[in-house]
């Protein structure tokens, strides 16, 4: 079992990944399919990752409830690019 130092640590290093790359780059991204943009290969590489960290991190949110709204705002950022994205793709292959 984990002790309250090493999740402390782990929460740490997870909340500056969070802030310093994840979301900036997800914000990056959503801002561009927004505008009317595509998914290339970098940021479907960028997802898959950003979505494994989130199931990764699952059990810890579990267990610290008071994680669980950053962690559910995450999840619903990473929905709405990929639906924006896909509309975007479907309108592109119509034209």
């Amino acid at each position: 079992m984990a002790t309250p130092e090493s999740e402390a640590g782990v929460l740490q290093a997870v909340l500056e990944k969070l802030e310093q790359y994840t979301l900036p780059r997800a914000l990056d991204i959503k801002k561009m399919v927004d505008a009317g943009g595509t998914l290339g290969e970098m940021d479907l590489a960028f997802l898959d990752n950003a979505l494994e960290g989130l199931r990764r991190n699952g059990p810890f949110v579990e267990h610290h409830p008071d994680w669980a709204p950053l962690y559910s705002r995450m999840v619903d950022l990473y929905d709405q690019i990929t639906k924006t994205a896909l509309a975007n793709e479907q309108t592109g292959q119509r034209a």
